[in-house]
């Protein structure tokens, strides 16, 4: 989703999801909001068979609607990665039902402080096993049928933030978070290139086509021919004294501007 604390539904019309509503749950529908054709790609699932390197959502199972990551895949499973909600140190009596807890790393110290067991798996790049379970970077390792992921285009920032400090794909993380912002790029903005021929030229931006993840750029000079690139190859110009708007992290919707 790209906004938290909303839900995103297909229906014919307002009245059809009020009619497919639970009475209990009827009241606290404030508002039903039609999605531009450009948000709706970011939300339409895709045909595209899972592959390496790609985020998915989990659809069932404990970590239902969770984000993760595809490490490896062949035709019917996937090597995933995905935050735990619970590791083997854990007070379970604390926190009975896991699929409460928090989103956490697991600590190799924290294991040892149990006095738990951690054994490097023979062959794997760092992937350890602890009390029955597989964890990489911090990030449990588990296989998962195909059928029960989703391949997820561009997930939020929050929902990969996790993965950045656990250094998983650094490359992909962020080109994510690229891709993430410029569904809030406007026409005239300012941009440049960050490969081809125009490389570092200051363009504008003349329209996006997300669902082909590409951006239709015109330079600023008039002698130069506009163009249309890939939108991870074309990068947001700021400029001191911009207003801005933070899109994630724990500053998500706080509004500044730029100082240098």
């Amino acid at each position: 989703p790209m906004i938290l604390h909303k839900v995103y539904v297909k229906a014919l019309s307002p009245w059809h999801i009020y009619s497919c509503c639970p009475p209990s749950h009827k009241a606290i529908i404030q508002s039903i909001v039609l999605l531009s054709k450009d948000n709706q790609v970011f939300l339409q699932p895709s045909d595209e068979s899972v592959r390496p390197r790609s985020w998915v959502q989990i659809l069932r199972g404990l970590y239902k609607d969770d984000i993760g990551y595809v490490h490896a895949a062949d035709a019917d499973h996937c090597d995933v990665l995905v935050v735990p909600r619970r590791c083997p140190y854990d007070n379970i009596i604390e926190n009975p039902e896991p699929h409460l807890c928090q989103w956490k790393l697991f600590d190799e110290a924290k294991a040892m402080q149990k006095h738990l067991t951690i054994v490097l798996v023979e062959g794997s790049s760092g992937i350890v096993k602890c009390h029955r379970e597989f964890y990489f970077h911090g990030l449990l390792h588990c296989s998962l049928h195909q059928s029960s992921l989703e391949i997820v285009n561009t997930p939020h920032p929050d929902h990969i933030a996790l993965y950045a400090t656990a250094q998983v794909d650094s490359s992909l993380i962020q080109q994510t978070y690229h891709v993430f912002s410029t569904r809030f790029w406007k026409e005239s903005d300012l941009v440049h290139p960050i490969n081809g021929p125009l490389v570092g030229l200051r363009m504008t931006v003349v329209s996006i086509e997300f669902k082909n993840s590409t951006v239709a750029i015109s330079s600023c000079d008039s002698g130069l021919p506009g163009c249309t690139l890939l939108l991870v190859d074309v990068h947001y110009i700021f400029r001191t004294g911009d207003n801005i708007w933070v899109i994630a992290g724990v500053h998500c919707r706080s509004t500044g501007y730029v100082l240098s």
